[in-house]
């Protein structure tokens, strides 16, 4: 039964346009749920290469480099005879525009022992400091793929990705057309950044897409900091596991990289207790602060706090 499958949830650190980094940390997470025999691997939306990369993005080169690395991610899982399933978000490269521009789509990856297949986003986000209509065309099919997992057999799975999933937002149901392809379990990769409040609504919403389709939806969300140049984002984790009654069975850790391993026989119905205003944006803030000092390498620094203030 798929509730006896045992499932890692890698809540990574993607940072920005480090495509060696990153690819180095899904190495290690699969060197070692290999050894624990885990069934299916799941990583957060564009994990090779972080979300905010801005004109990195109109880079053919850095596009190439980046499909290379989902390549060596999938021939390292075959050097470790792993059997379980991975599923990575990844920025897929369709080829080139009239003016040189490549053609990207953001999609995600299910690695197995036959190779590579791909679903692309079809919902593509535009509000706020979302930049998918600005870099990726949309997907153009909704897909579900069968995949054996060892502990479990044969089961289909469908990958929507964040906004593919946010129904309250719009008039398409992308989970629930997977759902009517066959899909048993959603498995949701996000780049979904921070602002006070959006774990809560977060949890209403994924609680009714797993309970209006009747299956268990697992939530991936990346931490780390976008930079837009405007603005720091900040994405903030609290990857999440509901079960097909829409109840909230796991969350993890908000503003940490952290992963968990779990079957869905083991999880138990929590309480999800939401934070005081104060203490999630403080929380928000440390984080980013210590990131930020972190990737640019300051290791001091004096803060010059004015009388008024």
């Amino acid at each position: 039964m798929l509730k006896d499958a045992r499932i890692s949830v890698h809540q990574m650190n993607t940072v920005t346009g480090d495509l060696d980094g990153n690819t180095l940390k899904i190495k290690e997470c699969l060197k070692k749920d290999s050894f624990e025999q885990v069934d299916l691997s799941v990583f957060p939306e564009t994990a090779i290469s972080g979300y905010m990369c801005g004109s990195l993005w109109d880079r053919i080169d850095f596009v190439k480099n980046q499909q290379k690395k989902l390549k060596e991610i999938k021939d390292y899982r075959k050097s470790l005879h792993m059997k379980g399933v991975v599923v990575i978000g990844f920025v897929k490269f369709h080829g080139t525009k009239k003016n040189g521009f490549p053609i990207l789509t953001n999609s995600v990856a299910v690695i197995d022992n036959g190779g590579i297949r791909t679903y692309s986003k079809q919902i593509l986000a535009d509000s706020d400091h979302h930049e998918d209509k600005k870099y990726f065309v949309p997907g153009t099919e909704t897909k579900v793929f069968e995949v054996d997992l060892t502990s479990v057999g044969k089961v289909t799975i469908g990958t929507p990705i964040c906004e593919d999933s946010w129904i309250i937002d719009h008039h398409r149901d992308v989970p629930r057309e997977m759902v009517e392809m066959g899909a048993q379990i959603l498995i949701i990769p996000n780049q979904s950044y921070f602002y006070y409040g959006k774990q809560s609504k977060r949890v209403n919403l994924f609680s009714k897409v797993a309970r209006y389709n009747d299956v268990p939806v697992i939530t991936v969300n990346a931490v780390g900091v976008g930079d837009i140049l405007k603005n720091i984002v900040i994405f903030d984790g609290g990857s999440m596991v509901f079960n097909s009654d829409g109840r909230l069975i796991k969350e993890l850790p908000r503003f940490t990289e952290t992963d968990e391993t779990f079957t869905l026989r083991d999880l138990k119905p929590i309480v999800f207790n939401e934070d005081s205003k104060y203490k999630e944006i403080m929380n928000a803030i440390v984080f980013e602060q210590r990131e930020y000092f972190r990737l640019a390498g300051i290791k001091k620094a004096q803060v010059h706090i004015s009388g008024g203030l």
